[in-house]
């Protein structure tokens, strides 16, 4: 599988392609408003709306099924008491809800588009160049997928994540009688919930890494250059970029396929056409 990743063509992105990084944002840098927003996502509901049973179950997590070691008999314990107990329990459970946040904020994340049955290539889709390649001024590369994560992996402080953004009509759920139901029911559902947008972006088919670069405070992450499949140029790009980046490719020791992605007036569709280099 492919990755494809789309520059503006400006030096900070002919940059990172000349010297092998990939630049990695923190998530409130994102174009996506509401990207990061988990608390919007969901409610947290009153001890009263929370089932006895449900308690029962956020203990044996905390306790590794040991819920006997502190908690003698749920059923025998006077009402305030387990009223008392439900409380601390319910509160440490969004404690470590909110550390999963923290964690997710704590990496930073580059954002690539994927292949889809629906949308094709995102070498072809027009509002890609129209938002990420500066309307053909700018370019695209297409990674190897696996060999990519494998060589950032190696260049990053923390193991490389993966997640596949998925995008849907954005609803608040109940923290407690929802939320936790389906993180323990569903996989994969808390990917799901972190890496989620409005159907608005559907376009992008998105796929982001996470990493940490070992520089504190830097954006920078490595990969090696046999990573790189082909590069798209937009036909808007100046020479001088286009130099550049020809440049590089000339100099790397992999094969790598060069294209010009170019606007047909008479079908109104974004084509490429092979470059020599």
């Amino acid at each position: 599988m492919s990755l494809f990743r789309f520059f503006s063509g400006d030096d900070n992105s002919l940059d990172s392609f000349e010297k092998d990084y990939i630049w990695f944002s923190d998530l409130k840098d994102f174009n996506d408003v509401f990207e990061g927003c988990f608390d919007s996502y969901v409610f947290y509901e009153k001890p009263e709306e929370v089932s006895d049973s449900m308690v029962e179950s956020m203990a044996k997590d905390f306790l590794q099924n040991k819920i006997e070691t502190i908690v003698p008999c749920f059923n025998g314990m006077p009402e305030g008491e387990f009223a008392e107990l439900k409380e601390a329990i319910m509160k440490r459970q969004k404690e470590r809800h909110e550390g999963r946040y923290s964690a997710y904020h704590s990496q930073k994340w580059a954002c690539f588009s994927i292949v889809d049955r629906e949308f094709g290539s995102p070498v072809g889709r027009e509002l890609m160049w129209g938002h990420y390649g500066k309307s053909l001024k700018g370019f695209a590369v297409e990674y190897h997928r696996a060999k990519l994560i494998e060589s950032l992996d190696q260049s990053s402080a923390t193991p490389i994540t993966e997640g596949i953004v998925h995008y849907l009509e954005r609803s608040r759920i109940g923290f407690y009688n929802e939320f936790l139901l389906r993180y323990r029911s569903e996989e994969g559902f808390l990917n799901k919930f972190l890496c989620q947008k409005s159907k608005a972006w559907s376009y992008e088919t998105e796929l982001r890494l996470g990493g940490t670069p070992f520089c504190d405070g830097g954006n920078k992450i490595g990969y090696k250059e046999d990573t790189v499949r082909s590069v798209f140029i937009g036909s808007e790009m100046s020479e001088e970029s286009k130099g550049r980046l020809l440049g590089k490719v000339n100099r790397m020791q992999s094969n790598v396929d060069v294209f010009e992605v170019f606007v047909d007036d008479e079908n109104f569709l974004l084509k490429t056409k092979q470059i020599r280099v």
